[in-house]
């Protein structure tokens, strides 16, 4: 209790001067601005976050644009926001213009992920950027071409085999599920299948607004090291992270050159895109190990946050609605017989790319609307 007292006296003076900075930045826009951006009435330095649902604000934000219009500006904790609440706009300004107007925000729970190398859907736009967005595009459209090279087929046999043994921890069991897929495209190693989803759900909580106070609370952010709990679990976490990524590619490195790594795997990929550049052996500095190991480390953690959810409200929507289960399993026995499907089959079986397609509409993984 002492040091919650210790922690609050040491943040009034950063409670202040976000106040008199609010204060000041208000003044300004009043004075030099010639129209101001309409918005809701704005507090003494919380803003509007007192208001917020922590866990789905695009509620209130939408409720916001219905009043203040398409485009309206608020505030948390002294940080300003212009908020664009219509579709048309956003792909005008964030797609068509994204070069002049998109850029990614500092999420306060993380160290230094606009520069890069380590997460390329949170960097601003730069070299590093564009580089990595690049060779992951390419290899993502080789494998979805080659199918996967059968490797989610293998995965859901066993997933379905333990799903049996003990469907009560499906939510342990899909992400795990997707940590194996990934871990074996991307290194040939489905041992890390675990540790793999454990990353990613760690790293999606330290991104969120519902994650660390942090990041809706900035200013507690700059308290010292020594009384700053948030700045020492990222540190931990980050670089455990970034140690196990690394490696992983230097254990596939090794297997590369000794010809035990298989063609299907994104580590060959890359380690063959550089040997075609003339470095036959793969000589890298630390920096180039570095940048290789996350680009590849942070394709796999994108593979399990954006695929488990989603298979996890699957699951949940087929046991909510019985009817459409029965029908999806009828279509499939009827196309496959006693195999199990796999993506080749999909364009026959329109019922279950119907309910994989409202599974999405349903439970979608980012607000498209109420």
């Amino acid at each position: 209790m002492e040091m919650h007292f210790l922690i609050l006296y040491l943040a009034l003076p950063s409670i202040l001067l976000q106040a008199i900075r609010q204060f000041l930045l208000r003044r300004k826009i009043i004075v030099g601005s010639p129209r101001i951006i309409p918005g809701p009435r704005q507090f003494p330095i919380v803003g509007r976050v007192h208001d917020l649902d922590r866990f789905c604000m695009w509620k209130k934000f939408k409720e916001w644009a219905d009043i203040y219009g398409p485009i309206y500006r608020t505030s948390m904790m002294g940080q300003q926001f212009i908020i664009i609440g219509d579709e048309k706009i956003a792909e005008e300004l964030l797609i068509k213009r994204g070069n002049k107007y998109a850029g990614r925000p500092q999420i306060r729970a993380l160290f230094d992920h606009k520069t890069g190398p380590g997460y390329v859907a949170l960097m601003d736009r730069h070299e590093y950027w564009k580089e990595q967005r690049k060779w992951v595009h390419a290899a993502m459209a080789d494998f979805h071409r080659h199918h996967f090279y059968g490797v989610i087929e293998a995965e859901v046999r066993r997933f379905l085999a333990i799903l049996l043994i003990d469907p009560a921890k499906f939510h342990a069991y899909t992400r795990e599920h997707c940590g194996r897929i990934m871990s074996r495209l991307a290194w040939d190693d489905a041992t890390q299948g675990k540790q793999n989803g454990d990353s990613a759900d760690s790293t999606l909580g330290q991104m969120s607004t519902s994650g660390p106070i942090v990041n809706t609370m900035g200013f507690l952010w700059h308290l010292p090291w020594a009384l700053n709990p948030w700045k020492k679990f990222e540190r931990a976490r980050e670089d455990g992270q970034r140690a196990w990524w690394l490696n992983n590619f230097q254990v596939a490195k090794k297997r590369y050159l000794g010809g035990d790594l298989p063609e299907n795997t994104w580590a060959y990929r890359y380690f063959k895109g550089i040997q075609q550049q003339g470095n036959l052996n793969l000589e890298q500095d630390e920096k180039a190990e570095e940048y290789a190991s996350c680009m590849l480390g942070f394709q796999n953690l994108v593979g399990v946050v954006t695929i488990a959810g989603p298979l996890e409200f699957f699951l949940m929507a087929m046991t909510l609605n019985p009817k459409w289960q029965k029908r999806a399993q009828a279509e499939i026995d009827s196309v496959c017989g006693d195999r199990l499907p796999t993506t080749a089959d999909m364009p026959q079986l329109p019922i279950v790319r119907a309910c994989l397609k409202e599974t999405i509409r349903w439970r979608s993984s980012v607000p498209i609307g109420e």
